[in-house]
């Protein structure tokens, strides 16, 4: 192949090189959208579990508090004491969003606030006296609190979903362009190259017809170098004259060397001229 070949087959290969660390980077973004969808459904899973314990504080019926007063009061005690702990664990998870930190500081605060409130009393029996609407309306305030997070990630969910479709989408352009263009640029250069071989054999069919018209014997040799210093000489074409001449068919001396085909040149000394020429 000559230069331009090379060069070609260099920048198609660049190309596909560039296209195979495309995927990796799809590959690397798909991991990273994963990891944010897990990390998302846990803060809402979080946020749920929360809206879980305050419910089920809320909706206490007294009635069958008063029949089943030590069985549902342990859970009732159960629910409200894991909200801390959770609480905690939420803060941890939106450490990274400073919209869900002070939601889950307010939430904090509210309970903070009523815990005492909540650890002595049901809700539901609580809410025709005005004197306790206040931590009423403070619990309620809670759950506006945890929906609103929840909606808030199931917000950023749609958006990173939007973000990572798009940018897979772009991706996947770039990599079909990068990986048909190198194709091309292989296959272009392929055929090329191979109507060069074609015409450069047809070339050599023409020169060998003209060489065969010739009376006069016409044999080409190629050097063989030891060490880039001439040895002999290698048959590479001999017309039809030479193999009347030497009564040896072509088919028998191409490929042969010099010394093989005239072994009296080395006696003669004529060798050395040759290798001087």
């Amino acid at each position: 192949m000559d230069k331009k070949s090379y060069y070609i087959f260099g920048t198609a290969f660049l190309i596909f090189i560039i296209a195979i660390f495309l995927y990796l980077g799809s590959i690397s973004n798909m991991n990273r959208y994963i990891q944010q969808v897990n990390h998302t459904q846990d803060v809402i899973l979080s946020f749920e579990k929360l809206s879980g314990e305050i419910k089920s504080a809320q909706m206490m019926p007294s009635e069958l508090g008063k029949q089943h007063k030590n069985a549902l009061m342990v859970l009732y005690q159960k629910d409200i004491e894991s909200i801390p702990s959770d609480i905690r664990h939420l803060r941890t998870l939106v450490a990274d969003n400073i919209r869900q930190q002070k939601r889950v500081d307010a939430l904090n605060e509210v309970y903070n606030k009523h815990i005492q409130w909540m650890l002595t009393n049901y809700v539901t029996d609580s809410i025709p006296l005005e004197e306790l609407s206040n931590h009423f309306k403070n619990i309620m305030v809670t759950q506006r609190l945890i929906d609103s997070g929840i909606e808030d990630e199931r917000k950023l969910l749609a958006e990173r979903k939007e973000e990572y479709v798009y940018s897979s989408w772009k991706t996947n352009v770039l990599m079909a362009l990068f990986i048909i263009v190198s194709t091309l640029l292989i296959i272009g250069t392929a055929l090329s190259n191979f109507r060069e071989i074609k015409k450069r054999h047809g070339v050599e069919l023409f020169l060998e017809s003209i060489l065969n018209t010739s009376q006069n014997g016409i044999i080409t040799y190629e050097a063989i170098r030891i060490k880039k210093e001439v040895t002999d000489f290698k048959v590479i074409f001999a017309n039809e004259a030479a193999e009347k001449k030497i009564g040896i068919k072509n088919s028998s001396i191409l490929g042969q060397s010099f010394l093989a085909v005239s072994e009296g040149v080395s006696k003669s000394g004529m060798m050395k001229r040759y290798f001087r020429i």
